[in-house]
């Protein structure tokens, strides 16, 4: 089953603000509690939520909806993966708040949140994800490796020859 949504995004999108991009929805299943105002999403093999240049894959996203009806926070469970441009995020759980833009992934026990930017890849215990702003932040333990861009060049201090 595909289902459009607007407003949503584990990659999703941020509190209401002129032209929103819309989300779109691929799921095999979706079931709506109206009384406790959630909605589940499953897929087989996967749910993916995409937002303009962002994808987000798992097997299973619980959603909170506000009064409204829309949805405020989405917690994405099993083989969690957002690609967003040359950016692949993969982890165990993924929590996104719609009212902050942020989506919160953690890896389990023994297995890490692990970023791969191009030819860099970097893991922690947790990614901090600011789709506005385009903000990553990872945590706890982090190691990896790094490699700059080829093109490159090194920033001069202004005055500085």
């Amino acid at each position: 089953m595909t289902v459009a949504l607007a407003g949503l995004l584990l990659a999703l999108g941020a509190e209401p603000t002129p032209a929103r991009p819309p989300v779109r929805i691929d799921a095999e299943e979706v079931r709506y509690s109206y009384k406790e105002r959630t909605v589940t999403f499953t897929g087989r093999p996967a749910v993916k939520l995409t937002r303009e240049d962002a994808t987000l894959s798992c097997s299973k996203v619980l959603a909170d909806t506000d009064a409204a009806g829309k949805i405020a926070r989405a917690t994405c469970t099993g083989d969690v993966k957002l690609v967003r441009g040359p950016r692949t995020v993969t982890c165990d759980s993924a929590v996104y708040v719609e009212a902050s833009a942020q989506g919160t992934c953690r890896g389990a026990v023994g297995r890490p949140v692990l970023l791969v930017d191009g030819p860099s890849t970097v893991a922690g215990q947790e990614l901090v994800y600011d789709l506005d702003q385009d903000l990553v932040t990872l945590r706890g333990q982090v190691v990896g490796d790094i490699v700059p861009p080829p093109n490159l060049t090194p920033r001069r201090k202004e005055g500085k020859r």
